[in-house]
């Protein structure tokens, strides 16, 4: 199932999950989690963008990988309504 999010949305969810920006570089948002040692880039020119399927299915791997969320948990995080 597709996950329609925006940036601005899919950066709210990750601060959830203790991810925090840890810089700026051009038009790339780093985030990082110090628990997992896990990074994520995020390229954003506006933030109402929707995030393309395949940077959101990047991030999932990511996350899944390193034992943060299942996939199950990554998706009902990204589909939650908060």
């Amino acid at each position: 199932m597709r996950i329609k999010i925006t940036y601005k949305n899919l950066i709210k969810k990750l601060h959830k999950i203790n991810y925090v920006e840890a810089k700026m570089v051009g038009s790339h948002l780093i985030l990082f989690n110090d628990t997992f040692n896990s990074n994520i880039v995020l390229p954003i020119s506006n933030q109402k963008d929707i995030v393309a399927d395949y940077f959101l299915k990047t991030i999932r791997k990511n996350i899944t990988e390193k034992g943060i969320l299942t996939e199950e948990q990554f998706y009902n995080l990204m589909t939650s309504k908060d």
